[in-house]
């Protein structure tokens, strides 16, 4: 694959629709004028259009036994605010709350605006924001507001429409957005599948939950990298999760899951492994003049993660 093929990749030639196109524009409008109930229906049809898409682009790279569980396995698209995904597998089903997705869609917004302006403070401000506001509705939630009213990260930094829009428009925000939200919810599906392939049954202990998640982490890079996308852009998932849980990283011997910034550094790093022993990808960096960014980039997001440790989510 030549340089020019992994710009086209990379920016804006996805085998399949670009997902949430002109999405955090279109949401934060439709936040502001639509109810919650529609807002997360607004965002359930575009998973149930997405989600299909995403299995017949990793599908080839299954094995044959993975074929068979896959075409198995329904995918049902819950609209709700839950931050969560599950694999029921003596049932063959995986359910997607579309609250999860939301929750990518504004970490996205945040992040985009990080790596444009190069100010980190304001998306920290937010998550902390975002964190309270969570804490709130959890220890209350009948006082608390709706979720679904926790501002955007735009309207948070009080950016109007019209600015959003053109910030939006900025080719290099549109193809972060593009690039991260596609292989999160890549991501997503392959590690929700890989419980199936691996015929996980209910853990004994919160040891055997962490190490089968972790197996399923590794079905999702996997498929991801036979299928030609790279891990290292699906931080805002599991960001939306570290906002939600905060305690699996503070507490991580008492979770069911590996600490959520812990999987995003094994992801970070994976998935830039992988990218930089491709030789048709170093040879796109070259000719694009960015071997030097993307080294920084790389040291960058890893220092990043630094910021959501932050001693309010939680700790003692």
């Amino acid at each position: 694959m030549s340089g020019g093929a992994w710009r086209r990749r990379l920016y804006g030639s996805f085998i399949f629709v670009i997902f949430l196109t002109s999405s955090l524009a279109i949401s934060d409008e439709i936040s502001a004028q639509k109810s919650s109930a529609e807002v997360l229906e607004w965002y359930g049809q575009l998973l149930e259009t997405q989600i299909p898409k995403i299995r017949d682009l990793i599908r080839p790279n299954m094995t044959a036994e993975e074929r068979e569980i896959d075409a198995r396995v329904r995918i049902r698209v819950i609209r709700d605010d839950v931050n969560n995904a599950a694999a029921f597998v003596g049932n063959s089903i995986i359910e997607i709350h579309v609250g999860l997705v939301r929750a990518m869609d504004m970490i996205t917004s945040a992040r985009a605006y990080a790596m444009a302006t190069g100010d980190r403070t304001a998306p920290g401000e937010w998550l902390t924001y975002v964190a309270e506001e969570i804490d709130q509705w959890r220890s209350n939630p009948k006082q608390a507001r709706d979720l679904g009213n926790i501002q955007s990260f735009a309207t948070f930094v009080e950016m109007d429409k019209a600015e959003w829009e053109s910030f939006r428009a900025t080719p290099a925000v549109g193809q972060q957005f593009d690039i991260e939200m596609n292989s999160s919810l890549m991501w997503l599906v392959g590690h929700e599948l890989g419980h199936h392939f691996l015929k996980h049954k209910r853990p004994s202990d919160l040891s055997k939950s962490r190490e089968q998640e972790e197996q399923a982490d590794e079905i999702a890079r996997r498929l991801m990298r036979d299928t030609g996308y790279s891990p290292y852009f699906t931080s805002p998932v599991l960001i939306a999760f570290a906002v939600w849980e905060p305690e699996a990283d503070l507490y991580e011997s008492a979770s069911t899951h590996p600490a959520p910034l812990t999987r995003i550094e094994h992801n970070l790093r994976n998935g830039a492994e992988q990218l930089l022993e491709d030789p048709d990808f170093r040879l796109y960096l070259r000719d694009t003049g960015q071997e030097a960014s993307f080294q920084e980039q790389i040291a960058a997001d890893l220092k990043a993660l630094q910021t959501l440790r932050l001693p309010n989510w939680g700790a003692p």
